[in-house]
């Protein structure tokens, strides 16, 4: 193996676990829930999805990322 061929591959080992934005709360590390539990992080509206009651958001920490915003691509 030449050494151009041995840095291409340890280069390319770099990119192998980049972080992406986490898919569940759009890299924001958080969601917020309604009154009756569902996901309010898309939209702006303070009216339960389910009771159609108006609410106060609940913050809660995004399971998927432990809060950060990314995870790790899969191979």
């Amino acid at each position: 193996m030449t050494q151009e061929t041995h840095d291409h591959i340890e280069h390319g080992k770099q990119f192998d676990h980049v972080a992406e934005d986490c898919p569940e709360c759009d890299g924001t590390g958080a969601i917020f829930l309604s009154c009756c539990g569902d996901d309010m992080s898309e939209t702006e509206s303070d009216k339960c999805l389910t009771c159609g009651d108006i609410f106060t958001r609940v913050y809660d920490w995004c399971e998927e990322c432990g809060g950060t915003g990314e995870v790790q691509e899969e191979d």
